[in-house]
Order: structure tokens, then C-alpha cells, then sequence
């Protein structure tokens, strides 16, 4: 293989100046947030029972993990241990922790956006563009389980995109370890790996489906240790609702939510995302919305007595008093949503044609793998977003990719 050394240079000195700008970018938002939110303010939200479960972990005793008051795996609870075990358990100290969890987060997500998105000068404003979600300002420097999962999310698919087969050991089993619906990232990637196996019939590429495959084990193992999917203590805290299901208005949600937080950016692309013919299918079709609306979860409601499923739901509460107002809304914004959707499944069907099994591909899959696992929930939350906003955002801006047939 021959290599251009003067396309390695320019690519290496215009990653550098963006990543240099980003990083200042970062450092820059980060002391505002902390100004305004300054990390020896007092708790906030979730961040109480998490600390009091954090020092829970602080002995480090492994029958801790066998049962204890929340429904997330110990991973992100145990690593703020360990650091407050080094520099203290103090709210300051852990929110410090926060703040780097955060860093190494957005430099991940630059090297992603950098070598995946189509037009360098996109990187920056969507970058920026993500930092503005109210949920990561403040996942920044709150003691929450967010931020981490979303750091293993990435560097899952950073592997993949460089086919770095013991980072996706790492990260998969990571990822799993901080959340449990970091499922839909793992199943999107067997998926994906399968679908090039059976094209390819590489042992390579089923290895890859393997160590995912693998990389569940752990969780596993803790599904046995609870004798379920979360420890006992915390289920009967937390989840008040024990029937299991796809809850069809949880999906409607999430449809909707995808574009209402990517809406600059879906905006910015609706000549190639969106024709008339389409969006009239879609609004027809989109009446289905009426039976399954936007609504909070029940465990929502009882333990923080808001009717909303998030920031913005509660906003929209605020400009709309009226309800019909309200699920009017939500339904131009569930016929886009049903469109977005529909495009993405027409890529997906081309790329398979011709095939065209690259990670773009992946990333397509990965969409529709959140929206087939988190109905299943307990808990429908806007937060939980996050978690996919990164490859709707590079599915956004894609560049094209040869076939890998």
C-alpha cells in the first residue's frame, strides 16, 4: 500500500489546528459552567443518591456489587470511588472528576466527528452545536452516569471505525458496565459484523461479533449475582412499574426527540432529507401518534412529581398551557421524525444492495437499534439521547465511503 506522505502531513497539521482550537474551545465552556455552576455548590437532582452510593463503594469490597440502592451497573460508581478514595469524597472533588470525564469525552468525540464527517469546516459548529445541549452542560460537572457511558459509547465506535478489536473488548464491556441500554450500540455492531461476515466469510470480522458478544459476559454474570436485571434493592426503590414491554409511546418519544435536538442541524440538510412526497406519507401516516403520545413514565411522576419527560417537554408545557397545543407540536415534530427515519432506512437498503457495509452503515443501525431497545425501559427521560445524538449528528454530515465488497 502506498502512502501519499504530503496527504498525511495536511491531514495531520489540519487535525492538529482543530483539535488545538477545540480543545481552547473546551477549556474556554468548561470555566463558564463552572462559574455559573460553581463544583462546591450544594448537590443537585440525582447527584445525592449517587454520591451516598459512590461512598457505599468507597471499601471496595466485591459483595458490595451484590446488591445496593440503584438500577445502573457499579462501574461508574467504583471509578468516582476510587478517585474520591485518592482526593476525597467532598462534592468539589468528585464534580472535578466530572469535569475531566467530560474532557476526555469531547476530545474523543472531535477525533469521531473529524475523520467522519464529510466537510472539516462542519467538525467545530457541530461540535459546538452539541455542547449547547442543556443535558451535557450539565452532565459536565454533575456526579451523574451519563457522561461516562457516553465516553465508552464513543470509544466503542472509534473502534470499530479503526477496527481496533481489543478496544471494542474494552469499550463494549465498559459501556454495558455503566448502563445497561449501551446494548443498542453492542447489538448494533454484531449486527453489522455479521451482515459483513456473510458477505465476506472473514474469520476476522466474525471475531469481532465474538469479543462483542463477550464483552456481555460481565453483565451477565451480575444478572445472575442480582437475579435480574438490576440489584434488588434498587428495583424496589426505583421501579415501580415491573411489566416489561415495548411501550409504543416511549418510541414516539424518542422519534420526536431525535429531531427537536438535532434540529439545527436536520434544518441545515432538509433539501437532502426531506421531498414533499415524502413528508405527505409521513404526515399521514404520522396520526398514529395520536394513540400513543408523549407521556412521562410512572416512575417519573412518583418519584419527582413531573409530568414531563424532560427539560424540554417541560418548556413546551410552559409556552403551550393547552394539551391539544402541546401534542400538536410534538406531531409536526413526529412527522419530520418519521421522515428522518424513513431516509435513513432507504440508505440502509441501498448501502445493502451495493453493498456497501461501512461504518457509516453501522451508525444507521445504531439509530434503529436505540429505538428498538430503550421502549423497553422503565423509565422514558430526553437524557437518554445523548447516548445517540453523536451518530445521528455524523450521519447528518457523511461523507461517502468505497464498498468494503
Amino acid at each position: 500500500m502506498k502512502f501519499d506522505i504530503n496527504k498525511i502531513g495536511n491531514y495531520l497539521s489540519s487535525y492538529r489546528y482543530s483539535l488545538v482550537t477545540f480543545t481552547m474551545i473546551i477549556v474556554f465552556y468548561q470555566l463558564i459552567i463552572v462559574l455559573f455552576i460553581p463544583i462546591d455548590s450544594k448537590v443537585h437532582g440525582d447527584e445525592r443518591h449517587f454520591i451516598e452510593t459512590i461512598k457505599y463503594f468507597s471499601d471496595f469490597e466485591l459483595k458490595k456489587v451484590n446488591d445496593y440502592k440503584e438500577v445502573a451497573p457499579p462501574l461508574v460508581f467504583l471509578l468516582y470511588a476510587i478517585w474520591g478514595k485518592i482526593f476525597g469524597f467532598e462534592v468539589y472533588n468528585l464534580r472535578v472528576f466530572s469535569l475531566i470525564i467530560a474532557l476526555i469525552t469531547f476530545l474523543l468525540l472531535h477525533y469521531l466527528f473529524y475523520n467522519t464527517i464529510k466537510k472539516k469546516n462542519h467538525v467545530l459548529p457541530i461540535l459546538f452545536f452539541f455542547l449547547l445541549n442543556p443535558y451535557i452542560i450539565g452532565f459536565n460537572v454533575f456526579v451523574f452516569t451519563d457522561m461516562l457511558t457516553l465516553l465508552f459509547v464513543i470509544l466503542f465506535c472509534i473502534a470499530v471505525f479503526r477496527d481496533l478489536k481489543w478496544l471494542i473488548l474494552l469499550s463494549a464491556s465498559s459501556a454495558l458496565l455503566c448502563r445497561q441500554y449501551s446494548i443498542y450500540i453492542l447489538l448494533a455492531g454484531i449486527c453489522y459484523y455479521l451482515m459483513i461476515y456473510f458477505h465476506k466469510r472473514e474469520k476476522a470480522v466474525l471475531m469481532n461479533a465474538s469479543l462483542i458478544a463477550g464483552s456481555m459476559i460481565p453483565l451477565f454474570i451480575l444478572f445472575i449475582v442480582w437475579k435480574g436485571l438490576a440489584p434488588q434493592s434498587g428495583l424496589d426503590y426505583w421501579v415501580t412499574d415491573r411489566s416489561y414491554g415495548f411501550r409504543i409511546n416511549y418510541l414516539n418519544t424518542y422519534i420526536i426527540m431525535i429531531i427537536i435536538y438535532s434540529f439545527p442541524l436536520i434544518l441545515f440538510q432538509s433539501k437532502s432529507l426531506f421531498r414533499s412526497k415524502q413528508l405527505l406519507i409521513s404526515a399521514i401516516c404520522s396520526f398514529f401518534y395520536f394513540i400513543f403520545p408523549v407521556k412521562p413514565s410512572p416512575v417519573t411522576v412518583e418519584m419527582t412529581g413531573h409530568d414531563t419527560v424532560g427539560i424540554l417537554h417541560r418548556f413546551l408545557k410552559t409556552v403551550f398551557p393547552s394539551y391539544t397545543i402541546e401534542h400538536i407540536v410534538f406531531y409536526v415534530f413526529f412527522v419530520l421524525g418519521s421522515g428522518f427515519l424513513w431516509k435513513i432506512f432507504k440508505d440502509l437498503y441501498d448501502q445493502y444492495i451495493k453493498k456497501q457495509f461501512g461504518f457509516y452503515f453501522f451508525l444507521k443501525i445504531g439509530i434503529y437499534s436505540f429505538l428498538l431497545v430503550m421502549p423497553f425501559s422503565y423509565q422514558v427521560w430526553e437524557k437518554y439521547l445523548i447516548v445517540v445524538l453523536p451518530l445521528i449528528f455524523i450521519t447528518l454530515f457523511e461523507r461517502k465511503e468505497n464498498s468494503i465488497g
